[in-house]
């Protein structure tokens, strides 16, 4: 991942921004039939549907409708979400497992047979950090699948000043150098199935 702004002094007010974050629309992103049918909408979610497998882990689960998909095609999900207003309405709205955290402040003495995490990455304060996370979460040879904005794709980050990092497939290869990247698509986001070495 390439590092493209500070927008926070201190790993305590990047915490903070999550934590007192309540002027999201989360409508927009309200859980709808389809989600608990188990068909997923987004291309991020049909590569997902496509590789997950065991115990999963959603980092950024937001108002929980990727782990809403899951549970419907009968995989067992846990979630953990930041934004406190996305937590609040996940929480309203399904019965699934939640920690309103950081990844980096999760505590569980569980490890996951896959963790997916869409469009969070470029969100993370310190990246060594979230992947060394990632990687004490996950059993031996468990899978990550990932998302994140295309450096080269339509989602520009010139406005969008939470979004900390960007990347091309080389530099998501180096930042993911404790995986083996089994699976990739590259267009407007990077889909990335990688498998713990």
């Amino acid at each position: 991942m390439i590092k493209i702004r500070d927008t926070f002094k201190s790993y305590k007010e990047y915490m903070d921004f999550y934590k007192n974050s309540k002027g999201y629309d989360l409508g927009i992103d309200k859980i709808t039939d389809n989600d608990r049918r188990g068909i997923p909408e987004y291309e991020r979610w049909q590569f997902g549907l496509e590789f997950v497998q065991g115990d999963i882990l959603d980092i950024g689960s937001w108002t929980g409708r990727w782990p809403v998909v899951l549970k419907a095609n009968g995989f067992n999900v846990d979630c953990v979400e930041a934004n406190k207003a996305a937590y609040e309405y996940l929480k309203k709205h399904t019965d699934l497992k939640c920690s309103n955290t950081m990844i980096e402040e999760f505590k569980t003495d569980k490890k996951y047979d896959t963790i997916t995490c869409f469009e969070v990455i470029e969100h993370a304060y310190n990246m060594r950090k979230f992947i060394d996370k990632i990687v004490s979460l996950l059993k031996p040879h468990g899978l990550l699948i990932l998302s994140t904005p295309s450096k080269d794709g339509c989602y520009k980050d010139e406005d969008n000043k939470i979004h900390l990092w960007t990347a091309d497939i080389y530099s998501l290869a180096e930042t993911l150098r404790d995986f083996q990247i089994e699976e990739m698509d590259i267009g407007d986001l990077i889909l990335i199935k990688a498998r713990l070495l």
